[in-house]
């Protein structure tokens, strides 16, 4: 709840961006990538979680996701976090369920 009311406090020139289909699109292939590369063999992967993988991606530490460890080390730190966390949340939900279902 209170990540979903980032934007809610901002003004209007400071809300975050909607994603545009095309870009839920990337995104989902970004995150995909990320998992491949990622989380392969990790034994973390059995806790893993959407809410885990948006805020990594949207530049939020996590008990899975500590910054001290993951903002230096990737890429994709950080990488969507001009756009809504629900967007980012919504994408990494899909992008889960992919990578799941190819690596199982």
């Amino acid at each position: 709840a209170l990540l979903e009311s980032i934007d809610e406090g901002l003004s209007e020139d400071q809300k975050l961006k909607n994603m545009t289909p095309s870009g839920r699109e990337g995104a989902i292939v970004e995150i995909v990538d990320f998992l491949k590369t990622n989380m392969r063999g990790h034994s973390v992967s059995k806790t893993l979680d959407h809410s885990a993988v948006a805020k990594m991606f949207y530049g939020i530490s996590s008990d899975i996701f500590h910054s001290s460890e993951w903002a230096s080390r990737t890429r994709f730190w950080g990488r969507f976090s001009d756009f809504r966390f629900t967007d980012v949340r919504e994408c990494a939900r899909k992008a889960m369920i992919l990578w799941k279902t190819k690596t199982t």
